[in-house]
């Protein structure tokens, strides 16, 4: 069996319309590639909620990109013991973004 992390939206789809066929869950499984247990949870999900998507993410939304924690993880990384402030200040007179 495969080791998918996420089944897309169409692996979700083609697994409940399998499942809805009549066919069992193992077989459904291992045509898709996961693991039995995930097909199981999927069709359990469907009825409890009447749909396939993911919920969306909880927690506080991200105040910094994927840019600027790249250049903060490189500042630190070529400045190991500059401290937070001395980091801030940098990226604050680069960018002229506030991180608190």
């Amino acid at each position: 069996m495969g080791k998918n992390r996420s089944m897309t939206l169409e692996q979700r789809n083609r697994a409940l319309s399998i499942l809805e066929a009549g066919m069992a869950v193992t077989h459904v499984a291992r045509n898709i590639g996961v693991s039995h247990c995930t097909i199981s949870r999927l069709r359990t999900k469907f009825n409890a909620t009447g749909s396939l998507k993911d919920r969306p993410p909880t927690g506080r939304p991200r105040k910094t990109t994927a840019t600027e924690v790249r250049y903060i993880t490189l500042t630190l990384r070529r400045n190991r013991f500059a401290s937070s402030q001395r980091i801030t200040e940098q990226f604050y007179t680069t960018t002229k973004t506030i991180v608190k």
